[in-house]
């Protein structure tokens, strides 16, 4: 009696484990297909690198161009009554902090020669450079380093206190200017920020 009923029992169990196999190959095929998204995602975000702001927030912008010419990402400021917010969105960025300036001259046209067109820093306040300086600081260099990510994103936000559009804009316009170091806030001129590698033009 025994040996009968050993062949139905197994016979029944064949479908259990049919199902069993079908669910983990389910839930196998799911976990794929999340993680799939989740990667489709990821890089999505990584390859949209500009933020778009409000109009009425975008009181000037500039495209931020690269070392070798191309377009990288994009400046916007926003002008308030008591000083103006830089949005700064880049790709291609050593990873790293960066001194970043405002520099005299409108132009990023001559990035095969460093952006060296730019001039030197804007000096409103008449004073030196650095944050750290124990004499004060000039309106060029009033911002602290910004951060490029190890993938090279750089996504930030900066404010210039006390400085407008009208106290820096002039015929000839201005740019911004982001350096290959950061800035040390106290060494004059230029803070040992270095080689001027990427450039907004503002005009």
């Amino acid at each position: 009696m025994i040996r009968l009923f050993a062949i139905p029992i197994a016979l029944c169990t064949l479908p259990m484990a049919f199902n069993a196999v079908a669910l983990a190959q389910d839930q196998s095929q799911a976990h794929a297909a999340m993680a799939g998204a989740q990667n489709e995602k990821k890089h999505s975000h990584a390859q949209k690198h500009v933020v778009d702001l409000p109009e009425n927030r975008r009181d000037a912008s500039a495209d931020l161009i690269g070392a070798t010419g191309e377009r990288i990402g994009e400046v916007v400021i926003s002008d308030g009554p008591h000083g103006m917010v830089i949005r700064v969105e880049a790709q291609g960025i050593e990873k790293g902090f960066h001194g970043v300036h405002f520099h005299q001259v409108g132009t990023c046209a001559d990035a095969a020669d460093g952006f060296k067109a730019a001039g030197p820093h804007i000096g409103v306040s008449g004073a030196e450079h650095g944050l750290l300086n124990p004499d004060g600081y000039h309106t060029g260099a009033l911002f602290p380093n910004i951060y490029a990510a190890a993938e090279g994103h750089l996504h930030t936000e900066l404010f210039g206190s006390g400085l407008t559009l009208e106290d820096i804009e002039d015929e000839d316009g201005f740019t911004l200017i982001v350096h290959v170091n950061e800035d040390d806030h106290v060494t004059q001129p230029l803070g040992g920020a270095g080689a001027r590698i990427a450039c907004a033009a503002f005009r």
